[in-house]
């Protein structure tokens, strides 16, 4: 409503919207979302308890036997493993994010690495800064970051996190890094160039950075390799919250 007047008022004008579709499209994708996400429990739930017996088998196997074909059958069983948990996580957690907290960044990258397979690798954080973020959520971005520099760049490959001024931070690495003409579909699920790969990792960094209100991208980083960049954080000066260093959340 907008008021017409001259030196006294003279009337209203009122403008109407129809939003009865964008309404229904709402509720639709939360249609969408909730079945996704009780398709994914059951899933999990269903592929749990095999794969788990599964393993058993296999690990009391390796006891008898040392046969080659028993190390493939482990490495797909854990393949599975990976499918599951993060069929779950891009289900659940790239949706919306919980409470915001000004988190410390350094602390939350040096418990990832305490978590998070890194062999040789070498992390460099350039500088502390505090960001407002859901803890759980920006746990599992570096997590995943982390785990796919070790993938591609070696078991010695370098690692940096820092700030991006005020606006954000950045996950880089030196390992090969990335060509610009796939820099638009690495975020596409299943898209990989391992092949072992499950290629989830990085579809589920962005669907957390979008539920953040984020922007991710990917370009060179200042060691030659992938650099991510995160911006539209907010870079905040008040305490951080200490980050739950125990683990990833029950799925």
């Amino acid at each position: 409503m907008t008021p017409i007047a001259n030196s006294r008022l003279l009337g209203w004008s009122v403008v109407f919207r129809d939003i009865t579709a964008h309404k229904r499209h709402q509720r639709e994708l939360q249609r969408q979302n909730g079945r996704l996400d009780e398709f994914a429990s059951v899933v999990a739930h269903d592929l749990r308890n095999p794969l788990s017996v599964a393993q058993g088998r296999v690990t009391l196997a390796r006891r008898e036997s040392d046969s080659e074909h028993l190390e493939s059958a482990t490495r797909s069983l854990d393949r599975i493993e990976t499918i599951v948990d993060d069929t779950l996580t891009l289900a659940r957690q790239g949706k919306s994010v919980g409470q915001m907290d000004p988190v410390d960044l350094r602390a939350v990258v040096e418990g990832c690495w305490r978590t998070v397979s890194t062999d040789d690798a070498r992390l460099d954080v350039a500088a502390d800064a505090t960001v407002r973020a859901d803890p759980d959520r920006l746990r599992h971005i570096v997590e995943n970051l982390v785990r796919n520099s070790v993938e591609h760049g070696g078991p010695d490959v370098a690692i940096g996190v820092g700030p991006i001024g005020d606006e954000g931070f950045y996950v880089e690495d030196n390992g090969p890094g990335i060509p610009e003409e796939t820099r638009q579909t690495i975020f596409d699920p299943a898209y990989t160039t391992d092949r072992n790969g499950v290629g989830l990792g990085l579809t589920i960094v962005k669907r957390i950075a979008e539920a953040h209100g984020w922007t991710v991208t990917v370009t060179e980083g200042s060691m030659g390799g992938a650099r991510f960049e995160f911006r539209g954080v907010e870079v905040v000066s008040e305490p951080a919250s200490a980050p739950d260093s125990a683990g990833d959340e029950e799925t």
